[in-house]
């Protein structure tokens, strides 16, 4: 199925599998983006909405956000298209050298919301939030605390370094 009416008819849990270092079927992906474009254009933290071929040769939607994101507010997938998400403004506190520390250790998290909560509760527009809700809402995990686990486990395995005792890691 190359052409575009019968990508649209195409079961919703359908995802493409051309090969994009071919350009295989490039003329569907960018009307895809389009109609992706025209349903999250404008989104807060939104930067940059473009397309592209990822590691593995599958097309994908990549959007350039800000750090502080609603990562909920655009989907894994877009008809059948994966979406690949990059923040364009990584916070001091994650920006490490090569070998020095995981650069999304738990550590950082913290640090980031104890210099930046007011910032962070304005850009998210809740003036209300506590530190661990702002953490839960950063976290790669559904948590913090199931974030600061995952680390810890990856650390005993020796996945990623060490970089200074956090709780529940080490």
């Amino acid at each position: 199925m190359t052409d575009w009416e019968g990508w649209l008819s195409a079961h919703p849990g359908h995802v493409n599998r051309w090969n994009g270092y071919a350009g295989e079927c490039e003329e569907i992906v960018l009307a895809v983006l389009d109609r992706f474009r025209g349903d999250f254009e404008g989104t807060p933290g939104i930067e940059r909405i473009s397309h592209g071929v990822y590691h593995n040769g599958d097309w994908v939607i990549h959007v350039e956000h800000r750090f502080v994101f609603d990562p909920c507010s655009v989907p894994e997938t877009f008809m059948g298209v994966q979406v690949r998400r990059t923040a364009t403004d990584l916070p001091r506190e994650f920006q490490v050298g090569p070998g020095e520390c995981y650069a999304w250790a738990p550590e950082h998290y913290a640090a980031f919301v104890e210099r930046a909560a007011g910032e962070i509760r304005s850009v998210l527009g809740r003036p209300g939030m506590s530190v661990e809700e702002i953490l839960d809402y950063l976290s790669p995990s559904p948590t913090f605390g199931e974030w600061v686990e995952t680390c810890a486990e990856w650390r005993r395995e020796g996945t990623i370094p060490a970089c200074g005792c956090f709780s529940g890691g080490g």
